[in-house]
């Protein structure tokens, strides 16, 4: 009777491991403080070098280097799919697709895309 029991108790212990187990891997986000972007781009008409991307929960700041001058960054909309950006002041708006951490951009009325390799840092 007491082997039973002892069984029992164990299958039901190992169940509960195993569904706590489940529950933490489907939080990917959720004990994560903060994320850090860094999209180094290659030569381009536009003078971008750098992009540093700050994400804290549910806020995100950045940085760019333009012809070795530095801005900030300031999220405007943000959606499963892409996340846009606005330098203050310029005449500059950014959007950086999740996905395929491409970076499209709108400099004045002229629409580009560049090339940028991604860097990611997760704590």
């Amino acid at each position: 009777m007491k082997k039973k029991l002892l069984r029992l108790t164990l299958k039901k212990n190992k169940f509960y491991y195993f569904f706590f187990l489940i529950l933490l891997i489907g939080c990917k986000d959720t004990f994560q403080r903060f994320s850090y972007d860094k999209f180094e781009c290659k030569k381009n008409d536009y003078g971008i070098e750098k992009i540093w991307i700050t994400k804290k929960q549910n806020n995100s700041r950045g940085q760019i280097l333009i012809n070795n001058k530095e801005f900030t960054l300031d999220l405007i909309d943000r959606t499963e799919i892409n996340e846009t950006f606005k330098i203050q002041g310029e005449n500059l708006k950014l959007e950086i697709a999740r996905g395929t951490d491409t970076i499209k951009g709108i400099h004045k009325n002229k629409v580009f895309s560049i090339n940028c390799i991604k860097n990611s840092f997760k704590m």
